[in-house]
């Protein structure tokens, strides 16, 4: 089932990646977490045929290939498009420009993230509660 596949996240930041273990843990997550410090790797990763994520979660700023730059080449790889990822920008990174361009690229939610490790769990649980219960076509 494509709920159970693997959650991805990129972000160089340790202490963002600490985070998300430990709020996917208090969530009760099975999904196996992946995780990529630039997009780069992320997306050689997600390019693999057998690779089918159940969400994508990205930082923007991140050395060697930046978030929206990810998502501009995911948008333009066929095969990865046609697997139907969710893809949500999770970023400190909240102008107003960024989020136009990410809106052009078709990403599924942007939000901030949070200063507080309570607001930060309560909005990825949110996240998570959201792809759960779609009904996405996931193929």
């Amino acid at each position: 089932m494509w709920n159970e596949g693997p959650i991805v996240v990129i972000d160089d930041d340790q202490d963002e990646q600490y985070f998300y273990r430990r709020s996917f843990k208090k969530l009760n997550l099975n999904n196996p977490l992946v995780f990529f410090d630039n997009g780069k790797d992320a997306l050689a990763y997600l390019q693999q045929p057998s690779v089918r994520p159940f969400l994508t979660i990205c930082d923007i700023n991140m050395p060697v290939m930046n978030g929206l730059e990810l998502r501009e080449l995911m948008c333009k790889d066929e095969r990865l498009y046609k697997k139907y990822t969710p893809f949500i920008f999770l970023s400190t990174s909240a102008r107003q420009e960024d989020i136009n361009r990410a809106s052009e690229l078709y990403v599924h939610g942007f939000f901030e993230k949070q200063t507080s490790i309570d607001a930060y769990e309560q909005t990825l649980k949110m996240i998570i509660e959201y792809w759960r219960s779609s009904q996405t076509s996931h193929q």
